[in-house]
């Protein structure tokens, strides 16, 4: 989310005025007018709030400068305050709608709204059916669906896969998570497996909003859980390797088949040319495998547990 920007659930009736006199100052002056502005404002005041998680506004400093409805995969308004455009709030409440609706999005936007339309097919979204204008305001419009790139992916190699997070996998992570495992890891143990669950939900909305890749490991052949595997600041000029494996499955090359295959993946996807990989000092096993990878050590950083050895890993 861009700096400053709040994004919160509306409030009745309080938000709803200042929802409506968004939405008209934001709409383009040259279609028709199905209603005047005055039942434009009654609609909004009835309407607002009359649903849980289906109203948010976004804020700076206190003051909404944008809002969307969104019901289910339908995200049905999302307007921008006139002279707050192109701030980021536009995209920090479409990244709160993904984050609620991960797996599929779709809306309709006017064909003559350029800016909207770059907008979303910046943001992933692909037009999937035209109209010639069967809306109130008879203006061809167009429908727009989005899929996160990764949704249905999936890594094979001669002996694991690796696929998407999931929030049912909490509990077998949760199982393989030690204090030992964790030592030479950025985040502490999570105390249960509703704490894990909480964790795992931020990741998938990291997933949903394109700026993380978070994958479960298992055995191919019978679905064992071995550990995680990840990519992170995708879309920046080295985005960052990750991964785990549980303790009882250590030593079998599960690490280094793992995270080789997604760096094969990711590289040609993302056009990556260089990982960064941060590895703790002491963990010498991780050390071995960054540099088996290639990996030169540029730098290194303090974190609250360890420090840490950066090590720039040349894609495949």
């Amino acid at each position: 989310m861009a700096e400053g920007i709040e994004i919160r659930e509306a409030e009745r009736p309080g938000d709803a005025l200042d929802i409506s006199e968004i939405h008209l100052a934001a709409r383009m002056p040259y279609l028709h007018r199905a209603h005047t502005d005055d039942e434009t404002r009654d609609w909004f005041a009835r309407m607002v709030g009359g649903r849980s998680a289906a109203w948010w506004v976004a804020l700076v400093e206190n003051q909404i400068v944008g809002y969307m409805l969104i019901d289910g995969e339908n995200l049905d308004h999302l307007y921008v305050r006139p002279g707050w455009q192109r701030r980021g709030i536009g995209l920090s409440l479409l990244n709160k709608a993904k984050a609620m609706s991960p797996q599929r999005l779709e809306l309709w936007t006017f064909q003559s709204n350029s800016n909207a339309r770059v907008f979303y097919e910046t943001q992933g979204f692909r037009a999937v059916e035209y109209t010639d204008g069967r809306n109130e305001e008879n203006e061809p419009d167009v429908k727009y669906e989005w899929k996160p790139v990764y949704s249905d992916m999936v890594i094979w190699t001669p002996r694991l896969e690796l696929r998407p997070l999931r929030p049912e996998d909490a509990a077998e992570i949760f199982a393989a998570i030690t204090p030992e495992l964790t030592r030479f890891m950025a985040w502490e143990p999570p105390v249960s497996p509703a704490a894990m669950a909480g964790s795992q939900s931020h990741q998938i909305s990291a997933m949903a909003a394109g700026s993380e890749l978070h994958l479960v490991i298992r055995l191919k052949d019978c679905g064992e859980f071995l550990g995680r595997a990840g990519l992170h600041a995708i879309g920046s000029a080295e985005p960052e390797l990750g991964i785990w494996i549980k303790e009882t499955a250590q030593s079998r090359g599960y690490g280094s088949e793992a995270i080789k295959a997604l760096a094969a993946w990711a590289a040609p996807r993302f056009a990556i040319a260089n990982f960064i990989w941060p590895v703790a000092k002491e963990n010498l096993r991780s050390r071995r495998l960054a540099e088996a990878l290639g990996g030169v050590p540029i730098g290194s950083t303090d974190r609250p547990k360890y420090r840490a050895i950066i090590y720039r890993v040349p894609a495949p």
